[in-house]
This record gives C-alpha cells, structure tokens and sequence, in this order.
C-alpha cells in the first residue's frame, strides 16, 4: 500500500503542507467527508475534507475527528497551494498529516486519482515500463496477448491501438482511421448493451456482433466509474479463456494511465479556455497552443440561460463541450460569467444550428435548464473572433426581447444594427426627453396608439386593427398625441425620431 509521500509524489497537484506523525503509516482508504457527517473516518484513512474551507472554523473540527479515528492524512482545496496557520498548527499538533488540493481540481477527480495511486499495478512484471504512454501500452497488451488490442473512452473514441504483425478487419480499420467506430457498429454495441455491461461488471466478456471478428473486452474502473475499455480481437490460439484473465490485469494499469490522461486533457482545456478569454477580449496569446488556423472561418456561439441557475456551471459546460467537439475536435469551450461559449472552426450554418439545438435539448433533458443560443457572424481570421463574439452578444439580446431561442447574427442583421443604433441615442444629450417622454407622462395607452401607428408606416387601418379599436377611435387619439406632445404627425423626419425614441424609451425600460 502507499504511504502519504507516495501518494503526493504520485499526484503532482497535490501539495504536502504537514507530514502525518507516522510518516511510513500506510494508507488503507480515502473517506470523503463533510462538516455535517455523523460517520467518523476509519484508521489508516486520506480524509478528503469536501464542501470545508480550509480558514473555516469547521476545518479545525475535522482535523480533530480525523486525528481522533487515527486517520493519516486530511486533504483541503486552496487556491495558491497555502492552508491557514491556524488549521497547519493543530494538524502538526495532532500528528495528523494534511494536504492541499488545488480550488480548480474536482473532488470526483481528485478521488478517482488517489484510487489509482493506492492500488499497486496488476501488469505482468517485464513487459511494460510505467511511465510509457497509451500506444505503449496497447504494445504492451498485444505482444502479451499475441492479439491487436485497441484502448478507448467511455465514448468510444479511440485513444491508443497496437496492430503488430495482426490481420485487421473493416471494423478495426474504419475504427483506426476514424479515431471512433462506424456509427453502425456503435449503434450495434448500444443495442447489444454492452456500454450496460462494462459499467456494471469487472470481467472481460466476449462480444460477437454481425460477421465481423469476435473481441474480448475488459472495462477500465477506478473509483467506481468506468474510464474505458480494453478491446482485443479474437485469433488462433487467442480467446475469451486464454486472454481474458490477462486482459483484466493489465486493465488495473490502464486506469492509471486514463486517469492521467484525462488529468492532461483537463489541463489542456483549461489552458485553451484562458487563451480563449483573452481572444474574446481582443488579445491574441503570445505563443498560444491554440489548434486554430492562421485565417479563419470561425464561429462564437453563446449559450445563456434563460433563468438564474444554482448548480454546477462544469454540468452545462460539459454537454456544450461534448457536442462541439463532436462537430470539430478543435473547438474550445469556456464559461464567462454566466454564459457558456464556444469557438468553432466552422461556419456553415446547418452544422451550427443543428449544434445549437442539441445542445439546447441535452441540456434541458439533464439538468432542466433552457438555453438561449446565439451564433456569431464568421470570422475570417483569428483577429476577427472579438468581432464574433460581440455579434453572439448582440444575437443574445436581441432574443431576450422576443420568443425565439436560437438566433444567428446574419439572420438578425437589423435588430443588431438596430440596437448599436439605440446604443449611440442613449448618449445622445437630450434625445430622450423629446415628445415621446413627454407623451408617456400624459397617458401610456397613446404611446401605444402612436407606436402602431408607426408600426403600420401610417396605416389608420391597419393601426386600428392592431391596438383593437376603430379607425375613428384611433383618429381621435392621434389627434390627441399631436395636441399633448407637439409631435407633427404629418413630418417624415419627425415620425422616424419618434419612432426611434420610443424604441430607445422601450430599450430602456426592459433592460
């Protein structure tokens, strides 16, 4: 078993701010704990300390039950790597050990790594040096099992294969080549239930579906959840009985390798993210390992929610990133303020809005929350991405006013321009105390009548039959306007800034 040193050695992020007093004390679990558990941890036990900041006074009170039950070590998030003196004073008196996580990790990560780091590897000593990469690995389980093996995601995309000197099947080939199987042999997987079956089983398992070759697969755990799987395809000599048993061993050495590999991913999504955030404010990073080409075209879609959300904003972030990444594997997806966003490197527009209402009905199925969708005009280069973006903004509020929820600037042309219009007038001294304020402090109804009446470019009838009244009636209340305000009805220029100011008045008042 690991001790505490081994397991900070072994989890880079973590930082060891005291040893434990038993600094050889083997680790025997990890107990997830909060503040308001009635169960005690167990001796020998990591205690991640969840839902507990470390400057808590409850944090003090953790270390104590966690010392009291002989735990080795208690694990705290901070943001700088740094726990408060007070808390670092009573684990050092306690002899109890304590850890600081980094704010950004999840603690369902966090936990699954220290599974993996706890358990000792089960590949067959000689064959594979730790350390190697996933192609190494996948070397590794064919010349072990004398078969091609290939290793891939919970989704199916494939992360590593080893072929050797090995005949390949169609399957196999338009899987290597397409880095995900066929959708017909994933629909057939589906309907087989084997994605059921490698969550719910440790055991390697032989699959046969249509004609093509048989496989043995083993599924990738750590923590409880299902990392991956190992596929192997049947050969002489080689089957469920001979490699099964073999493919399961190496399976506990391949979740440590995902874990690792999800950990990169994450980094790597997150470096993107920051540089995403500086090109959406105007800054293009310096040396920037962005996967964007030099000239565009690209995309900013948004995503806002249409009503305040309290849950986790990874949730929503996590659904937009699956499916643009499924529509291009270089898009990246961030979250700014309350909205989710996301730059692809593709314009057209069925694509984009297919994408946006996937996202929308994923969304709402799983977390019940209603999406706004917003799509950018196309940028032609990367220096155009703020211009994109600003257009997704504009997109965004000019659905907050209607009953659409997915919108593409190049659609929404008018309302956009419409709206820089409306933004110049606001600053514009005095053009919002002209007569359509004075009219609104007289009686709102005729506000209204004088809005139809412009909505129908003049049409008494047509403005009558809009506020639901006769055309006399509405002769008699534009006489009114004129009498209350001084507005001349019978002005072109003076109709169209009336116009605008009531638009701007309206602007205004739902912002």
């Amino acid at each position: 078993m690991a001790t505490l040193a081994d397991l900070v050695t072994s989890i880079d992020a973590l930082r060891l701010v005291e040893p434990p007093a038993k600094r050889d004390a083997t680790l025997e679990e990890v107990i997830i704990l909060d503040a308001d558990d009635a169960a005690s941890p167990r001796a020998g036990s990591l205690v991640l300390a969840v839902s507990t900041a470390h400057d808590d006074e409850t944090a003090l009170t953790l270390a104590d039950r966690a010392a009291a039950a002989c735990a080795v070590a208690i694990v705290f998030r901070s943001a700088d790597g740094r726990l408060s003196a007070g808390l670092r004073d009573r684990c050092c008196r306690l002899g109890l050990g304590v850890v600081a996580s980094p704010a950004d990790m999840r603690w369902e990560q966090l936990l699954q790594l220290v599974h993996v780091a706890m358990t000792p590897s089960l590949a067959p000593a000689g064959i594979y040096e730790v350390g190697s990469d996933l192609f190494a690995l996948a070397d590794a389980i064919a010349e072990a099992t004398g078969a091609p093996v290939t290793i891939e995601d919970p989704r199916w995309r494939l992360l590593a294969y080893a072929n050797l000197d090995h005949p390949v099947d169609e399957a196999r080939r338009l899987t290597i080549l397409g880095r995900i199987p066929p959708k017909e042999w994933r629909a057939r997987l589906e309907g087989a239930g084997i994605t059921q079956r490698l969550r719910s089983s440790d055991a390697a398992f032989r699959v046969q579906l249509g004609h093509a070759g048989a496989r043995i697969v083993a599924p990738v755990r750590a923590g409880g959840e299902l990392l991956g799987s190992l596929w192997l395809l049947e050969t002489d000599g080689v089957t469920s009985d001979t490699a099964g048993a073999e493919l399961e061993r190496f399976a506990g050495l391949a979740a440590v390798h995902m874990i690792a590999h999800r950990a990169a991913e994450d980094i790597r999504r997150r470096a993107r993210a920051t540089s995403m955030r500086e090109l959406f404010e105007g800054r293009i990073p310096s040396g920037h390992t962005l996967a964007l080409r030099s000239r565009g075209p690209f995309t900013v879609a948004a995503f806002a929610p249409e009503a305040a959300w309290e849950g986790d904003p990874a949730r929503i972030l996590s659904i937009v990133s699956l499916y643009a990444e499924d529509l291009d594997a270089d898009t990246i997806c961030t979250v700014l303020g309350e909205r989710y966003w996301a730059l692809l490197p593709i314009v057209r527009p069925d694509a984009l809005a297919s994408f946006a209402t996937t996202v929308q009905e994923r969304v709402q199925r799983r977390t019940g929350v209603r999406l706004t969708a917003a799509l950018g005009a196309s940028a032609a280069t990367v220096a155009d991405i703020p211009s994109s973006r600003r257009s997704a903004e504009r997109v965004l509020e000019v659905l907050s006013r209607g009953t659409e929820r997915i919108g593409h600037a190049d659609d929404l042309r008018a309302q956009i321009q419409l709206l820089d219009v409306l933004g110049f007038l606001v600053k514009l001294p005095g053009f919002t105390g002209g007569p359509v304020a004075r009219l609104a402090q007289v009686d709102e109804e005729l506000v209204a009548t004088l809005q139809a009446f412009l909505a129908a470019h003049g049409d008494i009838r047509a403005a009558a039959v809009a506020r639901g009244v006769h055309p006399n009636t509405l002769r008699y209340r534009l006489k009114r306007i004129q009498e209350a305000c001084g507005l001349d009805l019978g002005d072109h220029d003076a109709r169209l800034l009336a116009d605008l100011e009531a638009r701007l008045l309206q602007h205004e008042s739902t912002r």
